[in-house]
């Protein structure tokens, strides 16, 4: 959003790595016309809304039965609110991929309203994450395609795998032509390492020394730093090489583990999509052996890459497919009314710990405000205080004073953000300020400057309930 709304860099951005050049030069060119109209958002939640309708649409025409209608229009809605109150791309993408594939489903065999609206919202994810609409695009075949026979459509396979090749092919196409030529190479190689499983778990196990270049690295602090490409390709080698060891299967599982236990409300939507699938599949051995063969496919991509929950989520959306395309009755009428209380009940819970959340942001921006009020204009680097909290300054009509890395890192965006202070790269920082929770037991930032750029010197420090500024000077010697 701080990119296509040029809050981040001074200009919108036509191409974010992520999103299909084609929607961002969109996002560009609205921001560009009406720069104090938030077009990202409006997008996200317009997608949100569009498939919430196509699911319920879709469901009144698998679902006579008015009980479980209200409790499949219940588990749309409620997850789509959940992304409504957290929207992320990959999940809106994916939740829109499968509203498309749910009414193309049956719509598909004459070009109709609803063919026209699937075809639409399945365009727009894949314009969003193409990743994400194609493990949507996968389930769809295990769990609606192959699994009922009365779904089966090699036009539409036809049509979908058609508009994936040119999504993905146009995107290659652009990039390879692009001033991002090095940067894609560059970032390419660092997602492959820092993304890495066994990467991640050295990192959670502390086995990076301070000394090592990979120290700072493992906190996504890259930006100029002394890691080359041919490096990061070397060290992908000897992670790949450690995938198979016995401690490396091990910790897949902590990792899903990790993930689940954090995540609670997709955690507890995954094991009632379960539960259901069993119950109503439990005498049936064609769901059973399709299930299995999903979750080790699924246990087999998360042990190769290190996911984070949304696409654990994901990867178990598609399970909603035949719970309401087979009109099998496996609930009774008590059953399923008392399943729609129980989720409508949690969800108020949910909706309690969000308020809550929502008020601690509150509180950080207040906390902020007035660390920052008095102080001369200069760079601002957050570190542990999540990047969200502050998504009322990615306003296009706002500049952002903080200085960003990660994915960002050696790219032209981060030039262009920093010409608006006056340097061309980290080198020539001689102000800045650190700003981060004061229980967080030490700040790397200061140190990994230091070490690319010689010593900083803390010149003013200053508190609140929870938060902690660190104002620093670059030392200049005669």
């Amino acid at each position: 959003m701080w990119l296509v709304s040029g809050s981040y860099t001074g200009e919108p951005e036509t191409y974010t790595v992520f999103i299909h050049p084609l929607l961002t030069w969109f996002f560009a060119f609205f921001y560009q016309l009406i720069p104090f109209v938030s077009w990202y958002s409006i997008f996200i939640f317009s997608l949100l809304g569009i498939s919430y309708a196509i699911g319920t649409i879709s469901i009144d025409s698998y679902l006579k039965n008015t009980s479980k209608k209200a409790l499949y229009k219940s588990i749309l809605l409620i997850i789509t609110l959940h992304f409504c109150i957290f929207p992320q791309f990959t999940l809106v993408a994916g939740w829109a991929a499968f509203h498309a594939f749910f009414i193309l489903s049956f719509s598909f065999k004459e070009f109709n309203r609803n063919t026209f609206l699937g075809l639409l919202l399945l365009l727009f994810g894949a314009l969003f994450r193409l990743e994400a609409t194609i493990l949507i695009f996968l389930g769809f075949l295990a769990f609606s395609f192959y699994l009922h026979e009365g779904h089966k459509n090699w036009k539409l396979i036809g049509c979908v795998i058609l508009i994936f090749v040119l999504m993905y092919g146009s995107q290659k196409i652009w990039e390879q032509q692009s001033i991002h030529q090095e940067y894609l190479k560059f970032n390419q190689a660092r997602h492959e390492v820092i993304d890495h499983p066994v990467f991640y778990q050295m990192y959670v196990n502390k086995e990076f020394p301070k000394d090592s270049k990979w120290f700072y690295f493992s906190f996504w602090l890259i930006e100029e730093s002394t890691v080359s490409i041919e490096e990061l390709y070397e060290y992908k080698e000897d992670l790949n090489a450690q995938y198979l060891e016995g401690i490396q299967i091990k910790n897949s599982f902590f990792r899903l583990y990790d993930v689940l236990s954090k995540e609670l409300f997709k955690s507890f939507f995954i094991s009632l999509l379960l539960i259901l699938y069993f119950l109503k599949f439990r005498r049936e051995s064609k769901p059973k052996i399709i299930l299995a063969a999903w979750l080790i496919f699924f246990l087999v991509f998360n042990h190769f890459f290190h996911i984070r929950g949304r696409v654990v989520f994901l990867f178990f959306i598609p399970l909603i497919f035949p719970l309401i395309q087979n009109r099998k009755e496996y609930l009774s009428t008590n059953l399923i009314r008392i399943t729609s209380a129980i989720i409508w009940i949690l969800f108020i819970a949910h909706f309690g710990n969000f308020l809550r959340e929502a008020k601690k942001r509150r509180n950080y921006i207040l906390q902020y405000e007035s660390l920052v009020s008095d102080l001369p204009a200069q760079p601002i680097k957050l570190e542990g205080i999540p990047l969200e909290y502050f998504s009322k300054y990615f306003h296009p009509t706002s500049n952002i004073p903080f200085l960003l890395d990660g994915w960002m890192a050696n790219s032209i965006f981060q030039k262009k953000a920093y010409k608006k202070w006056n340097f061309n790269s980290l080198k020539e920082i001689n102000h800045y300020y650190l700003i981060g929770l004061k229980n967080e037991p030490t700040f790397n930032f200061a140190d990994y400057l230091s070490s690319e750029n010689g010593e900083y010197k803390l010149i003013n420090e200053r508190e609140t309930e929870d938060l902690i500024l660190f104002e620093y000077k670059k030392q200049i010697i005669p």
